[in-house]
């Protein structure tokens, strides 16, 4: 494994940090926890290898010295004197590189583990300042008045205003949004006969543009 490198910029505006395995490279923002984990990109020396298929057949490819990067270019077989070549058996090499993902994974699962938290941390931080402020507090009275201050499920009064969807969180539409009494907010929501009465809510799917 390699050091921290700087790579490009996360959408928070924060450095993309870049960290090399045997296999695989991770880029992460250690400011929101984002991250994305790629094949890693090898600039070591590559050289012709045949490999050795299940049914006898020979496919002519380049590997790095390391032989922990293969191109996934098939190369023809007249281009080279093949005496020299030597010969992998596929399976073998298909099965090294399990173990060597494998054996990355375990490796880098703590950094993961900590990117993961990070990212929670930041969701419901983000989630309760926009929560608290007046910005929400202004569409939460939008929707109240819209339902009448009553509770879409049961037919209660309602005072709770509940998000059929998070796709526009902060910017939500009007039909995103709909007022709850607390017990079918809290208590019955996920229940299977209250999803079925949410379901049939006459509630646009896209919005009217």
């Amino acid at each position: 494994m390699t050091g921290i490198v700087l790579s490009d910029r996360c959408h928070c505006g924060n450095f993309l940090k870049r960290k090399d395995y045997k296999v695989k490279s991770i880029y992460y923002c250690d400011n929101c926890g984002e991250y994305r984990i790629e094949d890693i990109c090898c600039d070591h020396e590559w050289y012709y290898t045949l490999f050795e298929l299940e049914n006898g057949t020979k496919q002519l490819r380049k590997i790095c010295i390391h032989r922990d990067k293969r191109n996934p270019k098939i190369y023809s077989q007249k281009e080279v004197a093949l005496d020299c070549i030597e010969t992998e058996i596929e399976a073998e090499y298909q099965h090294k590189q399990i173990w060597l993902v494998e054996k990355d994974r375990t490796i880098y699962s703590e950094l993961i583990d900590e990117l993961n938290k990070l990212k929670q941390q930041k969701y419901f931080q983000g989630y309760y300042d926009y929560i608290n402020s007046s910005k929400w507090q202004d569409k939460r009275q939008i929707i109240l008045k819209r339902d009448n201050h009553i509770c879409r499920i049961c037919g209660n009064a309602g005072n709770n205003v509940h998000h059929l969807s998070y796709a526009h969180f902060g910017n939500e539409y009007d039909f995103e949004l709909v007022t709850l009494c607390e017990d079918c907010h809290m208590n019955k929501y996920h229940s299977k006969e209250v999803e079925n009465k949410v379901k049939r809510l006459d509630i646009p799917k896209n919005p009217i543009t």
